[in-house]
């Protein structure tokens, strides 16, 4: 399967104090997951997310980068595939009934959110969590401003469901297959 997760982060400046910023990621922040089969392909989707969620940015170091504190929790019940059978199928492929989230827990950011213009690429150190299994990655993004108060980070992530050592469904008796590759958009 060719499996996109497409994260769309939307920030808001909520505050300037002791030299780090607080950014909020909005609910209106998707994730679309767009996977790949031996039949056909499909799109899974998190329309909004059901709380605010903080990321905090400390003061550049002498390269530009920037510390962040915040770890996103996504759902498991909210993506929705259009359709219930394959939404089902993504649940319990995910380990719902014992890991009812995932997680994307951010360290660094390449560039601190005061330099960044509209097209800045930013590269961001994450640790991203899936049915109890964590991997470390590094996501490259480009910035959108919207004023001097908002941004939208848009990036891409290339994974693997066997990285989390999960095994892609299958169908009728394996004669429908998703695909083990997996494409983070964010």
């Amino acid at each position: 399967m060719h499996f996109i997760f497409t994260i769309l982060l939307s920030a808001i400046l909520a505050s300037f104090q002791g030299g780090s910023e607080k950014w909020i990621v909005q609910k209106t922040s998707e994730i679309n997951v767009n996977g790949k089969s031996n039949v056909n392909s499909f799109v899974c989707m998190v329309s909004s997310f059901s709380t605010k969620d903080t990321m905090t940015f400390m003061p550049p170091k002498s390269n530009g980068a920037s510390t962040v504190h915040c770890t996103l929790e996504v759902p498991i019940r909210v993506f929705d595939c259009g359709n219930k059978h394959m939404t089902k199928d993504l649940q319990k492929t995910l380990n719902m009934s014992s890991f009812p989230s995932l997680y994307i827990k951010f360290s660094t950011f390449s560039i601190h959110p005061s330099k960044w213009v509209n097209g800045t690429k930013v590269q961001a150190d994450a640790l991203i969590s899936i049915s109890g299994v964590t991997k470390p990655y590094k996501i490259a993004y480009t910035v959108s401003r919207n004023g001097d108060q908002r941004a939208t980070l848009k990036g891409q992530q290339k994974v693997l469901f066997s990285e989390f050592h999960l095994k892609p469904p299958t169908k009728l008796g394996g004669a429908i297959r998703v695909y083990d590759d997996l494409i983070v958009d964010m």
